[in-house]
């Protein structure tokens, strides 16, 4: 059985995946992205843009399973090292498998923007810090926190 790796250091790749699954854009200088491999296979990564300062917009893509790890790592990077208030994720309306994630992830509805999406409406979903779960689970499970991920 092969166990699967956090890609931390190619966001490049790992963002340009994530676009060709969901849409939007890459930018070299304005985003950032962690992957998950198998066997030298991406099969989920997390891109971040619109960094503000105060919040950040995660957008999620995968072709396998999330592991419990990856997803600490994605938001231990947006809550911990870059400090946001809020991670945002931005939804068509229609793209229900992407709304069950995030709600399961923990998001929650905070606004609708009619006709807002490239098809249809945009769904706005948020978390804050203290309503994201993972973080705790994990560091529970034994998962070091004080390791810093290293985007280019």
């Amino acid at each position: 059985m092969s166990a699967s790796r956090i890609i931390d250091n190619q966001p490049g790749r790992v963002g340009r995946w994530v676009i060709e699954r969901t849409g939007g854009i890459y930018s070299k200088t304005d985003s950032s992205a962690i992957g998950l491999e198998k066997d030298g296979k991406l099969i989920a990564g997390t891109l971040y843009t619109g960094f503000n300062g105060q919040s950040v917009a995660m957008h999620i893509a995968c072709d396998g399973s999330l592991t419990r790890e990856f997803i600490w790592f994605c938001f231990y990077y947006a809550f911990e090292q870059l400090n946001v208030k809020k991670v945002l994720g931005l939804v068509e309306s229609t793209h229900h498998k992407a709304l069950e994630l995030d709600k399961r992830l923990g998001f929650v509805h905070e606004h609708t923007i009619k006709d807002g999406g490239r098809e249809n409406d945009l769904i706005i979903l948020s978390m804050t810090k203290a309503q994201c779960r993972w973080l705790n689970a994990v560091k529970r499970a034994g998962v070091n926190d004080g390791w810093k991920i290293q985007l280019a």
